[in-house]
């Protein structure tokens, strides 16, 4: 059984955080941009994105960006 791309989207987002790829006070990149990265709607990305948000706690989303504040 294959997953959800949006699932695989913010698990891949989550797995870039650990690692450091996106580090504190840094902003994540773009929806638009995201959606080229994954090759996913904007549908998609924004699922993936407020999934991410429900789940881990560590992100404040505000006016057109997300930023990472550990």
């Amino acid at each position: 059984m294959t997953m959800k791309k949006y699932i695989l989207i913010s698990s891949d987002i989550r797995k870039k955080i650990l690692e450091g790829v996106y580090q504190a006070n840094q902003q994540i990149p773009f929806e638009k941009d995201l959606c080229v990265e994954y090759d996913a709607s904007k549908m998609t990305v924004k699922k993936a994105l407020d999934m991410f948000l429900h789940l881990i706690p560590i992100m404040l989303k505000t006016t057109g960006f997300m930023k990472i504040i550990r």
